[in-house]
C-alpha cells in the first residue's frame, strides 16, 4: 500500500481518489431449469475487494425485471463462493426457499426466492461498495446497471 501511495506522489497523480470505481453489470446468457429450481449462466468481471455481491430481480415483463421502483427489493446472493475478476462464464442458482437439491458444481452464487417461476424475467445487478474516505458516513453500496434479462424456462 505504501509502494502505491508512494508511486502516485512521485508521478503526481492527483486525481487517484476522486474517480468512481466502474461497477460492471452482469451479462446473463442463458437459464436452465431442473427441478423447479434454475441455474443461470452469466460473464461477469469486477474489482474483487468492493464488490459486495449481487442481487436478483424478477418481473413479469422486462421492464419490472431491468428497473424495479425499488433496487433493495431484490433477492440477496447467498454463499458466494469466489469472486468473479476473469471474463470466464460462472454459474448462479436460483433456488426455492424449501429446494433440497444440490448446488451446481460451478456456482458461485446463490439467490433463494420463491417468485422465480417459468415466464419470470429475471435480471441481476452487481452491487459494490462505495467508499468516500473523506466521509465515513457516506459509504454506501451502489447497484451497477441492470444486466440484460432473461425469461425462465
Amino acid at each position: 500500500m505504501k509502494f502505491i501511495f508512494l508511486f502516485l506522489l512521485v508521478f503526481n497523480c492527483t486525481n487517484y481518489s476522486k474517480s468512481k470505481t466502474r461497477i460492471v453489470a452482469p451479462i446473463l446468457v442463458s437459464a436452465t431449469s431442473s427441478s423447479g429450481d434454475y441455474n443461470v449462466k452469466v460473464r461477469v468481471t469486477n474489482q474483487e475487494p468492493l464488490l459486495a455481491g449481487y442481487k436478483l430481480y424478477i418481473g413479469n415483463n422486462e421492464t419490472e425485471a431491468r428497473t424495479p421502483p425499488d433496487l433493495t427489493a431484490g433477492v440477496d446472493c447467498s454463499n458466494i463462493v469466489v469472486l468473479p475478476n476473469f471474463p470466464l462464464e460462472y454459474s448462479f442458482d436460483i433456488k426455492t426457499n424449501s429446494s433440497t437439491s444440490a448446488v451446481t458444481a460451478n456456482a458461485i452464487c446463490i439467490f433463494r426466492t420463491n417468485n422465480a417461476t417459468k415466464g419470470k424475467y429475471i435480471a441481476i445487478r452487481s452491487l459494490v461498495l462505495s467508499i468516500t474516505p473523506s466521509n465515513q458516513t457516506n459509504n454506501r453500496i451502489n447497484p451497477s446497471l441492470p444486466s440484460n434479462s432473461l425469461i425462465l424456462p
